[in-house]
């Protein structure tokens, strides 16, 4: 899933296109690594691999400091790695070591040998074989067969023994084929003087590369390539030290001297802070009295706001009913908020009937839209992404923009604290005008105050 959510993003082609797409990439490929690893120990568990356990994986990475960010494959970077876990990788330098490796075959753990001669019997002259060490194991991290008794050279010195060596052999040499074909422009053969049991497997090799030639180039005869000969030596070490760096974790971007500054995608208008841009300001009285609900504590001015606020989207439905039933509604939406004899529905209900008559004279005709969903482009980047609580489309198709604002307030701190949401407008303002929309005014209504303030 973890790449396919890549390819459908575009991420390689996008973070191309960024600054430092290098470590950009190093974090894709660490994703995708640690998202491997997970999914393995989940299968080797027995347990189900899911994207809600890759996330839990991830926060215990980040918890216990192993959130390493792996090094970008191709990027000034070493990779240290198996012959085996090489197979199908590239690299334009490629150092091979361990190539004095030299073992006899291991003649006590089980084998299975023969059978494959006919498609119509593939298991025909198959057997199973496991010969028993009966002296025990050395001790230790890599325990081996105690030596001693005579046994294991027998062993190896039987047909079933000289089999298994040539089966080993033939895999050791397919083995070094891998890491001999992983490099692009460079191949490197490390290892101690005369110390290549397994390269010397190789029959031509020293023919082919003559070690005694000595330090320096050497053209290879009927190849378009040379080889180079050094010798090192411990006074060389610190010449060739290269300062250790701090191992970088990834997921909590420690060791960053300067992370990338990060924008989020989607920005809702209404936490978007004051503008800096200059507004002017109105503010309009509505007829009748302030209600403001003295008995109110502070922690009940956002529950209030809400009731009032749902009251107000609920407007455009309520248009052929009378006063009753306005007040039962009102009285509903108080108790949904627990708000109820606080604020009394008569007074919510004159709050709504005042601003509609206020629209009607100021905006004849216009179609009603409460709580828009809107969505649009932000200047600064990412998305814009809320709801407008009312959306007037006039006549002449232009929009008008009305916040309603609904906690208590007192009248003479109306126009102040408009001023504090100059930027959530201004959003409002810059998606509809993306979308091709004209916009004839913006407003934030405070209902309780009976006050509307224009921005512009």
């Amino acid at each position: 899933i973890v790449p396919q959510v890549f390819e459908a993003l575009g991420l390689p082609a996008l973070v191309a296109k960024w600054r430092d797409p290098a470590r950009r990439c190093s974090n894709l490929d660490s994703l995708l690594r640690h998202s491997r690893e997970y999914e393995e120990s989940a299968f080797e568990a027995g347990e189900a691999a899911t994207l809600s356990g890759l996330i839990l994986h991830f926060e215990r990475l980040e918890a216990e400091k192993l959130d390493l960010c792996y090094p970008p494959l191709g990027h000034d970077a070493v990779t240290l790695t198996t012959y085996h876990s090489a197979k199908g990788l590239e690299w334009p330098v490629v150092v091979l070591s361990g190539l004095d490796s030299s073992r006899q075959p291991d003649m006590w753990s089980p084998v299975v040998t023969g059978g494959g001669k006919t498609n119509a019997d593939p298991l025909e002259g198959r057997t199973l074989r496991s010969w028993p060490w009966p002296f025990g194991k050395t001790d230790g991290d890599f325990p081996k067969p105690r030596s001693g008794s005579g046994l294991e050279d027998r062993a190896w010195e039987s047909a079933e023994g000289r089999e298994r060596t040539d089966r080993d052999t033939q895999e050791n040499l397919r083995l070094l084929y891998v890491g001999c074909t992983r490099a692009k422009n460079k191949l490197v053969f490390a290892h101690r003087a005369d110390k290549c049991a397994w390269l010397a497997q190789l029959t031509t090799v020293d023919s082919l590369l003559k070690c005694s030639l000595g330090d320096g180039e050497h053209g290879l005869p009927e190849i378009e390539t040379s080889f180079v000969v050094r010798r090192l030596d411990a006074s060389m070490v610190e010449a060739c030290r290269v300062a250790a760096t701090r191992t970088q974790r990834w997921l909590s971007l420690s060791g960053v001297a300067n992370p990338p500054e990060f924008t989020a995608r989607f920005h809702p208008p209404s936490r978007a802070p004051e503008t800096a841009r200059a507004m002017q300001v109105h503010a309009e009285e509505l007829p009748g009295p302030s209600f403001f609900p003295s008995g109110a504590g502070e922690n009940q001015y956002a529950a209030i706001g809400d009731a009032v606020h749902a009251y107000l989207a609920a407007l455009p439905s309520m248009t052929s009913i009378g006063a009753t039933e306005k007040a039962t509604i009102a009285a509903r939406t108080l108790a949904a908020f627990s708000v109820t004899g606080i604020l009394s529905p008569a007074d919510v209900v004159a709050s709504g009937d005042r601003f509609v008559k206020w629209v009607a004279n100021r905006f004849p005709g216009a179609r009603w839209h409460t709580e828009v969903a809107a969505g649009g482009p932000r200047t600064a980047g990412g998305q814009w992404q809320g709801a407008i609580d009312l959306l007037l489309r006039l006549t002449d198709g232009s929009a008008v923009i009305i916040d309603h604002k609904s906690a208590p307030i007192r009248r003479e701190y109306c126009l102040a604290k408009a001023r504090q949401f100059t930027g959530q407008i201004a959003a409002y303002d810059e998606l509809l005008r993306a979308g091709g929309e004209k916009i004839h005014s913006t407003w934030i209504h405070f209902p309780l105050a009976g006050v509307m303030v224009q921005l512009a």
